[in-house]
């Protein structure tokens, strides 16, 4: 016997415990909404208590008065004086429910619009502080898609939260009514209602996990939409008519999810139709069973009038409660996944930095020297060494070329000197400390870059520039002074609003677009917006023409005076005035040197060197 009642707990224990998650999980949701804006949802959820009560109120109050009417059949009409204050309060009554109805939907869709607004800052704030690690995962795009399209649950939650307490509220108070003339009326109710109940619960959940376990091909729908809905793409979706594929595509990952779901949903009109059934049947049986007792004369017309209401509005609060908890249930799935987002931790993900106590608030010493000590490192999911055994110094001051083919590692060499990513082994210092003891929010404040594939923001002139130093984006000196440094200030000067202009073709028709090598020279002057005394620039003239590229490197002693700087290139002409080349090789550091030192040697820069000149001299490029 003892060793049943064990089993039957530890039963139950789990089932307790999801039941704890669950009311967690919805706390958590609707604090959120709390948060967004306590004044609304305090008038919000007062507006559902008045307007719950509301109901019963009446139908009580109309039985109350067909009863008088009733009992005054035959007497004077003076004595009907009497239903006077009951019929002015049930349309007292009346009024204030229908003024509340109207206030409530109002006030429900600016707290909507006010929880959204909470949620999104909430959500990309969280985005803000996960390492670059974590986007090279394609299962945290899919939590991260979940968390964007799915965050207007949270503030639904909020509603359907009201709407439960609202239909409990009138379910109870009407229960209170009819009990007295028949306690079997609210068992009969409530129990036709619950198979109902149980069945959306069931079918919601399942149609929630569908739609979660299609979200990689739910983010591919995305990836093919915005693909032909943006300038660059559809200039190549024309000319290589690649439209009715993609549409396809679309099409068949959108037919296969469209027929496990009607599957669901044809399970579920089954069993939910012979759920209505049986509450339906309950319902004909109180009506009926209340007329038979009425012609009996054992209960009054004002008894009949409030069963009558009673149970109909019983029944719809009933069924409402069935498909608000079915919208419960199917949120529950969703904010399992929200949360799960917003509680990521920095260091749940392979690849992410370091992070020691003994680094907060720490600087880089941008005055010392910069030291890669034995550097491997690997992609987080790969097993293939990206960088290998990779050392060198960079002295304070310093010039520094970072030159190979293509895949040699320049670009991960630049995202570890970023600190966007840690060395998988070996150790890069500055000034003799490990990098990965610096903050690394302090560092990047240190640094200035410039990215192979740059940011292009549909903005204004002053903010994509600015954005390389947010504290001066109101310094129209420092902002000019950037573009002069980039060589964009004459282009920037012939536009019409000069630097309130608007660039991108996305949002507005006066916008101005702009062609590669204009928008590089942008890019550029916004690595210059800071004052900084270490410049990282990953091919920075590479959409330049000739004359351009050449006045930016007439200029790069001038611009990189008294600062350490990295930059990476192709185009080996221009690595002349550095006074360090290094030169990679599938992932290997093979040659140190200047440019006279290494084509002494002969190596593979002096080839690739020779290869390029060649080109030129015959004409092949």
């Amino acid at each position: 016997m003892a060793r049943r009642s064990q089993r039957k707990g530890d039963e139950i224990l789990p089932n307790q415990a999801r039941f704890g998650q669950t009311l967690r999980l919805y706390l958590r949701a609707l604090a959120m909404n709390w948060r967004a804006n306590r004044r609304l949802a305090l008038f919000s959820w007062g507006l559902v208590l008045l307007g719950a009560l509301t109901v019963p109120l009446q139908i009580w109050i109309t039985a109350f008065v067909i009863d008088g009417i009733a009992a005054l059949t035959g007497q004077t009409s003076a004595a009907g004086q009497n239903l006077l204050l009951p019929l002015a309060l049930a349309t007292l009554i009346w009024v204030v429910g229908q003024v509340i109805a109207e206030l409530d939907m109002e006030v429900r869709e600016l707290l909507s619009e006010q929880a959204g607004d909470y949620n999104r800052r909430l959500i990309f704030g969280k985005a803000t502080t996960l390492d670059l690690a974590f986007f090279e995962s394609p299962s945290f795009h899919d939590l991260f898609t979940v968390a964007k399209s799915e965050a207007y649950r949270v503030r639904s939650l909020a509603y359907q939260f009201t709407v439960l307490v609202q239909h409990t509220i009138t379910v109870v108070s009407l229960f209170a009514l009819l009990a007295p003339i028949n306690l079997w009326i609210p068992i009969i109710l409530l129990l036709t209602a619950l198979p109902r109940l149980v069945g959306v619960l069931h079918f919601n959940r399942k149609k929630a996990e569908l739609y979660l376990s299609n979200i990689p091909e739910e983010r591919m729908t995305y990836y093919l939409a915005w693909l032909m809905g943006e300038r660059d793409p559809v200039k190549e979706i024309r000319l290589f008519q690649t439209h009715d594929y993609l549409i396809d595509r679309m099409h068949r990952a959108h037919r296969k999810y469209f027929s496990k779901l009607l599957k669901i949903v044809v399970s579920q009109e089954k069993w939910l139709t012979l759920f209505t059934l049986i509450m339906a049947a309950g319902t004909a049986f109180i009506w009926v069973s209340t007329g038979l007792q009425a012609l009996a004369g054992l209960i009054t017309l004002g008894s009949v009038a409030l069963i009558f209401q009673g149970v109909e509005r019983s029944r719809e609060s009933l069924f409402q409660f069935g498909y608000t908890g079915g919208y419960f249930a199917e949120n529950t799935v969703y904010l399992q996944t929200l949360f799960k987002f917003l509680d990521l931790s920095p260091a749940s993900v392979a690849g992410a930095l370091a992070r020691s106590p003994e680094a907060a608030g720490v600087s880089a010493d941008l005055t010392g020297t910069i030291r890669l000590d034995h550097v491997s490192f690997r992609y987080p999911g790969s097993e293939e060494a990206v960088l290998s055994d990779v050392s060198f110094t960079i002295q304070p001051g310093e010039t520094v070329a970072l030159v190979g083919e293509n895949g040699a590692g320049k670009t991960t060499l630049v995202k570890l000197l970023t600190r966007l990513y840690d060395p998988t082994e070996g150790v890069i210092t500055i000034a003799g400390r490990d990098l990965r003891l610096v903050d690394p929010q302090r560092y990047h404040q240190q640094i200035g870059v410039i990215f192979q594939d740059f940011s292009r923001y549909d903005l204004t002139v002053r903010e994509n520039i600015g954005f390389g130093n947010l504290a001066e984006l109101d310094n129209a000196a420092r902002v000019r002074q950037a573009a002069e440094m980039s060589g964009a200030a004459e282009m920037i000067e012939a536009m019409p609003q000069q630097y309130d202009t608007m660039l991108g073709r996305v949002f507005y028709e006066n916008a101005k677009d702009l062609s590669g090598g204009e928008w590089q020279k942008i890019a550029l002057a916004r690595a210059f917006m800071r004052d900084v005394p270490l410049l990282i620039l990953d091919e920075p003239t590479a959409a330049l023409d000739a004359f351009a590229e050449n006045a930016v490197y007439n200029r790069f002693a001038e611009l990189t005076k008294g600062r350490t700087t990295i930059f990476v290139t192709h185009r080996l002409s221009s690595v002349r005035m550095a006074q360090k080349i290094l030169v990679l090789k599938a992932g290997r550091l093979i040659e140190v040197g200047n440019h006279d030192e290494l084509m002494a040697q002969g190596g593979e820069y002096a080839r690739m060197f020779r290869t390029q000149a060649e080109r030129y001299q015959s004409g092949g490029e």
